[in-house]
C-alpha cells in the first residue's frame, strides 16, 4: 500500500498551516479555514506530548486534507520572560 500523498508539501503550505494553527490557538472557539482550500470548519486536534515540539492533526472535509504537522517550540517564551 503506497504512502498517502502529502498535501502540506511546500514552504508556503507549511507556513499557511502553522499560521492557521496559531490563529486557532489564540481563540479555540472561533472556526478557522483550511490552509489549503480556505473552506471554513477545519478540524484541529492538539496531539502534543513533548515539551520541545507541538503536533497538530488537521482535517478538512472539503478538500480531504488529513495530515499532522509538527511545529518546533522556541526556547524563548515571552509569556514567562
Amino acid at each position: 500500500m503506497p504512502a498517502p500523498i502529502k498535501r502540506i508539501n511546500s514552504p508556503a503550505s507549511a507556513k499557511a498551516a502553522i499560521d492557521t494553527v496559531r490563529t486557532w490557538e489564540a481563540d479555540k472557539s472561533v472556526s478557522v479555514g483550511c490552509p489549503l482550500c480556505g473552506a471554513d470548519g477545519l478540524g484541529i486536534i492538539d496531539k502534543s506530548a513533548r515539551p520541545h515540539m507541538s503536533w497538530y492533526a488537521l482535517k478538512c472535509g472539503a478538500c480531504d486534507l488529513d495530515e499532522a504537522i509538527a511545529i518546533p517550540e522556541s526556547a524563548h517564551n515571552a509569556a514567562i520572560d
